[in-house]
């Protein structure tokens, strides 16, 4: 069996300032790879305030660094929201880092404020992260990829 570890990653915005918020997450994750867990997972969000959060590709590139060999692995990336070419490009390139550790994990999200911001609708969620998921798989394997369907072109 494995286990992963779920970071507990969003912290009041005042309660502390930014470079310690990093090293506190620094050291969690050094702790969970010491106490041999297997995965360590972050999360994606946006607009949280008052509440603060890394974004999951600078932060998981950092960790990718570290010793050892703990998988990496976003828990819910918010794909209904992004372009699939930008995470396609973005999931590789951590993949490349982290000499093949990285695990893409996608989710729909939850929050309207989030698709709102981006201008998606709360019930497109599903069909967007569908055709999402397969444009990646195609923008993965093949060596050129057209594509035309209802959401992304």
């Amino acid at each position: 069996m494995r286990v992963g570890y779920q970071v507990g990653h969003v912290v009041q915005r005042d309660s502390i300032d930014h470079q310690q918020q990093w090293q506190n997450h620094l050291a969690q994750f050094r702790a969970s790879r010491d106490a041999g867990f297997d995965i360590y997972c972050w999360a994606h969000h946006y607009l949280i305030d008052p509440f603060q959060h890394f974004q999951p590709w600078p932060v998981l590139a950092r960790l990718a660094g570290e010793p050892g060999d703990m998988k990496l692995a976003t828990s819910v990336l918010l794909l209904p929201l992004l372009n699939p070419v930008d995470v396609a490009e973005q999931a590789a390139t951590l993949d490349h880092i982290a000499e093949g550790r990285f695990i893409l994990g996608i989710g729909l999200g939850y929050r309207p404020e989030e698709c709102e911001a981006f201008g998606t609708r709360m019930s497109q969620r599903g069909a967007r992260c569908t055709e999402s998921m397969g444009l990646l798989r195609r923008l993965w394997s093949e060596d050129e990829v057209t594509h035309h369907g209802r959401y992304y072109q």
